[in-house]
């Protein structure tokens, strides 16, 4: 499974590169990238992510407790906020690659407030935060390490991102 899972981003990538010369701006960034993310995949990170939540700091997350069998049934982040929450992990992970580590937060903060206007309660922000973090190491750890950030990739994130 490792070696398909590689082989998939390694793909992916690809497509990537092809979308950073491509979009205007942070948000259709982070909508390409999620065009690039399958239902499974959300669907395994949200299952990541439920049976993790309790692993969170419970002085500063007091509704993190250990998932519910109906979240387990029945999860509260549907695949369309999950991918948009993964796809956000992509976007800081090339960020942060580049060395644009402000302009990483300043597009994290930017989703957390999307969220909050969404009206998501503290714990799916706290689920969409996990699935985020997981997409982001994810791609880090996956490739991003495997080559320098280029000239053209840092002043294109640095264009698109807030």
């Amino acid at each position: 499974m490792h070696n398909n899972l590689r082989r998939n981003l390694v793909v992916t990538l690809t497509c990537i590169l092809s979308l950073l010369t491509r979009t205007a701006d942070a948000a259709s960034l982070a909508e390409q990238f999620g065009k690039l993310i399958s239902d499974d995949e959300v669907k395994i990170t949200l299952r990541v992510a439920l049976a993790n939540i309790h692993k969170l700091d419970q002085k500063k997350c007091t509704f993190c407790g250990p998932a519910t069998a109906e979240e387990l049934t029945t999860p509260p982040i549907s695949l369309s906020d999950g991918r948009s929450a993964m796809a956000q992990g992509v976007v800081r992970a090339w960020a942060q690659h580049c060395g644009l580590e402000k302009k990483a937060e300043i597009s994290r903060m930017a989703f957390i407030k999307f969220m909050k206007e969404r009206k998501f309660t503290p714990r799916q922000i706290a689920l969409l935060g996990i699935m985020e973090g997981i997409r982001q190491k994810r791609e880090l750890e996956t490739f991003l390490g495997e080559k320098p950030c280029s000239d053209k990739l840092r002043a294109t994130l640095n264009a698109e991102l807030p």
